[in-house]
């Protein structure tokens, strides 16, 4: 098969779907060495998912305007699938070729946060992709989902059938696991800026993150909590994330209330293991890669109790209604104030986390692979 991926659309600062893709392409690297894998991607962009095998051909692609992208996902991709006989396209975020009939068309909707809460997206974001997404329903020949919690809303707001979907549940990066040299922990918190006691928070900061929801809990925590734990959130910027900002700053919240940035890839595992507790009580998520991340750290974990998350999480976490801000505040106080729960939360994180893996996935991923090259001919 001659397949084509395009991570045109994923950031230099990775975040959940560009940690999908270059996992899904190590793994495949590792257990596919016949087929032919041609992966366009931004010009910059290549070292981050370079892979140094003859089956694998890197493309890189300069944008210098943001719908240029767009004018070259559906112009010129479509050409460059034909010039080198590619039969499959994947396309792992959202939007594929509208036009063409010489490739197959497979697409990965990491959630359907666009549809389900456009008011926690930037409006022109929102209006672009609910009209690609709808279009892109009906074009593809197969969508992947990455969890059956997405599985579920596609059919529902799409009308996609459910032959017409393949679950694929992502894993974590390697290195992710429980135990830390402490000097290492050190220099990342010496790094960052932290202390030695803190509760964790990753992810992009943005509304539907429930990120001022999380502070606001934590600012209800008696003095004595708040004085012993630091609350760290460690993320890049997104969008309204001034809010957030302005909270802590209103309520004299600075000291006790840490903002890190981007953590790069190798910092983040560190930061795991160090914290005390880890909370994620998102609104909504396709699977929150960051659960699973914590769950292998052994790091005891509270995480909402919607979407994905129970999915992904299991009986290994507390699950609490992402709207509840009094209970988001008790389940802080309750795993910070009795050891065995902490205990026995990291104990079902580390089995729970186990259930996962980016071979199994990659396997799934090449049976979808397979099963459109058996319809259409020269792939």
């Amino acid at each position: 098969m001659r397949i084509a991926i395009d991570l045109t659309s994923i950031p230099s600062e990775l975040t959940g779907v560009g940690w999908y893709v270059k996992n899904l392409l190590g793994a495949l690297s590792e257990i596919d060495n016949t087929n032919s894998y041609f992966v366009f991607v931004g010009k910059n962009n290549i070292h981050r998912f370079k892979i140094d095998k003859n089956n694998f051909t890197f493309i890189g692609i300069v944008f210098y305007l943001k719908i240029s992208r767009v004018i070259w996902e559906q112009c010129i991709l479509p050409l460059h699938l034909l010039i080198r006989k590619i039969g499959i396209l994947h396309s792992p975020h959202y939007t594929t070729p509208l036009f063409g009939w010489w490739f197959k068309r497979l697409v990965t909707f990491p959630d359907m946060t666009f549809l389900l809460f456009p008011e926690k997206h930037i409006k022109t974001k929102v209006m672009f992709f609910q009209w690609m997404i709808k279009k892109t329903s009906r074009r593809a020949d197969l969508i992947v989902a990455i969890s059956e919690s997405t599985k579920r809303d596609i059919i529902r707001l799409l009308g996609v059938p459910d032959q017409g979907i393949i679950t694929t549940l992502l894993a974590v990066s390697p290195g992710y696991e429980r135990g830390i040299i402490k000097e290492e922990l050190n220099e990342v918190l010496i790094k960052y800026g932290l202390p030695q006691k803190y509760i964790l928070y990753v992810g992009t900061i943005e509304p539907r993150k429930n990120i001022l929801g999380l502070v606001k809990a934590f600012s209800m925590l008696s003095d004595k909590i708040r004085n012993e734990y630091k609350l760290v959130i460690a993320g890049k910027k997104g969008w309204h994330y001034k809010e957030i900002f302005e909270y802590v700053s209103v309520n004299n919240l600075s000291k006790n209330v840490g903002f890190t940035g981007y953590v790069d890839e190798h910092d983040l595992p560190l930061l795991f293991n160090g914290a005390a507790l880890f909370v994620y009580p998102s609104i909504y998520e396709g699977f929150g890669i960051p659960v699973l991340e914590a769950l292998s750290c052994g790091v005891p974990t509270i995480t909402s109790n919607v979407s994905s998350m129970p999915e992904i999480a299991g009986d290994a976490a507390l699950l609490v209604a992402p709207n509840d801000i009094s209970a988001i505040k008790s389940a802080i106080e309750e795993v910070l104030t009795d050891p065995d729960l902490a205990r026995d939360l990291c104990l079902k994180g580390i089995k729970q986390a186990k259930k996962f893996s980016w071979e199994k996935c990659a396997r799934e991923t090449l049976d979808v692979y397979n099963r459109l090259c058996k319809i259409q001919a020269g792939c």
